[in-house]
């Protein structure tokens, strides 16, 4: 899940002087189109990243196509888009994520679990890999390795609701409702005192 629509209207404030320097950067419209998907305006994004395709040519901004066709529920394109991307570039780890992303709506999970691991395995501190990972334990059924992920993330992140909230799911799935009441409660005080406070956190 996305961090708080502020932090995306943050970064977009922060991107956008660079086009009173110079509206010909393509990577700035690619910052921009991914601050524009996140804050849910895929329309806005799309051209962004159009303008960026005319400026440079980088395989990350197919990347970020594919993740608006995603988002779209266009799995196909996205499928087509994250293909296209990986021709060259063999660097990033955003090719890998966004092929298990697609692999995962497919229904492909096994196939969508490798491509989590090797982002993993790249990167362990890779969040959105991990709690999707997570997410996929639970869809097979493997409770004890979604709460080993869980676990790992809130001793790294203890701030991170969506990890707490995950493993809520995970302890409900192997019957421990007593610690999953738990919490579910805690990420909801956390949610209440962040509503209550001007201080924006990692979530």
């Amino acid at each position: 899940d996305p961090a708080p629509t502020a932090i995306y209207t943050l970064s977009l404030h922060d991107a956008l002087p660079i086009f009173d320097i110079d509206r010909e950067n393509g990577l700035a419209w690619l910052c921009v189109a991914r601050c524009q998907r996140l804050g849910g305006d895929s329309g806005e994004a799309s051209i962004s990243l159009n303008r960026s395709r005319r400026l440079m040519d980088d395989p990350l901004v197919a990347a970020e196509e594919s993740l608006i066709a995603l988002d779209e529920g266009r799995i196909d394109d996205a499928a087509r888009l994250i293909d296209e991307a990986d021709v060259s570039e063999r660097v990033s780890l955003v090719v890998p994520y966004v092929k298990g992303l697609v692999s995962a709506r497919r229904g492909h999970h096994e196939e969508a679990l490798e491509r989590f691991d090797d982002v993993l395995l790249a990167d362990p501190h890779h969040v959105r890999a991990r709690l999707n990972r997570i997410t996929l334990y639970l869809l097979m059924d493997d409770v004890q390795r979604a709460l080993d992920d869980c676990d790992w993330l809130l001793e790294t992140y203890p701030n991170l609701l969506l990890a707490r909230l995950r493993r809520a799911e995970a302890l409900i799935q192997h019957g421990i409702f007593d610690e999953a009441e738990g919490d579910i409660k805690n990420v909801l005080d956390r949610k209440s005192t962040r509503l209550n406070s001007s201080h924006t956190s990692i979530s």
